[in-house]
């Protein structure tokens, strides 16, 4: 009789586990599909052919010819790390020397409306690293006081368009933050 108790209780706590809520988002353009962060933390909309990989730093990729790949990363942080994921391609610029660090060339900033956000999007050219082509960088702190920190690298300027297009249907979970009115 113990042992019925115990797995009938064991039955009622698998039971009771659930699968986190798919964050919700608005839809994706033709053809694109909706992408989740690890526990539905963050949904973004990706195009065809890009896969899920990455762990702390979930990313999509999609290979290219001559092994050129594009892809974003998007990483949420307590507060960003200059060194290790630099919220800006200038604090990449002023990383500690090192003997095979990129280098931010061509730097152009430009406001993406990400959900409720107003996010200052660089693009630029890195050059010298182990990255030499098309980046992108984005940060935007949310209201739950978490950052977003996104990383994207194209095989050419063109999947810079991309990569934008990508970040503006980034969605964070508990992120209820107003849109920001216009000053009167």
């Amino acid at each position: 009789m113990r042992l019925a108790g115990i797995i009938a209780a064991a039955v009622l706590a698998m039971g009771c586990h659930r699968e986190p809520a798919r964050l919700a988002g608005p839809p994706c353009r033709a053809g694109w599909s909706a992408a989740f962060g690890p526990d539905s933390a963050f949904r973004l909309c990706v195009p065809p052919g890009y896969e899920a990989g990455g762990r702390d730093v979930r990313a999509w990729v999609r290979e290219g010819a001559e092994g050129l790949s594009t892809g974003i990363g998007i990483r949420l942080a307590a507060a960003p790390d200059d060194y290790n994921f630099p919220r800006s391609l200038e604090a990449w610029n002023l990383r500690r020397s090192c003997v095979d660090c990129s280098r931010a060339e061509s730097l152009h900033v430009v406001i993406d409306s990400v959900g409720t956000h107003a996010v200052p999007s660089q693009t630029a050219i890195l050059t010298g690293g182990e990255h030499d082509g098309p980046a992108l960088f984005a940060s935007w702190q949310v209201a739950s006081g978490q950052w977003v920190l996104v990383q994207g690298w194209a095989a050419s300027r063109a999947g810079l368009d991309t990569m934008r297009a990508m970040l503006r249907t980034v969605r964070v979970r508990g992120d209820s933050t107003p849109a920001a009115r216009p000053a009167t």
